[in-house]
């Protein structure tokens, strides 16, 4: 068995911290999805009620991401526990692509609730702004 150093474990607990929001919150979606009701301390989300099979596809892949990405840093189990690390690895590509597809299918398919602009503005103002910073970068390198 091989020990962390100390340098590895703040990696771990860091990368961890990040994801405990994102992970609980998901975790209690996937709660009020299957029980069928909305939660005291979660808003509302008819969306997710309406067609919850990619919404609980995104949570599960992301939380498996999030978790299993973590221990992908650190060196010591890279060297050690190379079969762990490859096949981590693999399920973790296969769980960002899941997460990713499930990700655009709601955006391009769930409607937006009333006050949030217009998808294809706000994808289209992102893109927009990408490419000026892109055109920026050309024009004033050396």
């Amino acid at each position: 068995m091989t020990k962390l150093h100390k340098s590895e474990w703040i990696i771990v607990i860091g990368l961890l911290v990040l994801s405990f929001v994102p992970c609980i919150g998901g975790i209690f979606r996937m709660i009020e999805l299957q029980m069928d009701t909305a939660l005291e301390f979660i808003p509302k989300n008819p969306r997710a009620l309406s067609s919850p099979i990619p919404i609980e596809i995104h949570i599960m892949s992301s939380v498996l991401y999030c978790i299993l990405g973590a221990f992908q840093f650190l060196p010591n189990i890279r060297g050690n526990y190379t079969k762990w690390h490859q096949l981590s690895g693999r399920l973790l590509v296969c769980a960002g692509i899941l997460a990713a597809l499930s990700g655009l299918w709601m955006t391009h398919f769930y409607s937006f609730p009333e006050g949030f602009p217009e998808k294809n503005k706000s994808v289209s103002s992102i893109v927009q702004i990408g490419r000026q910073r892109c055109l920026r970068k050309l024009t004033t390198s050396p």
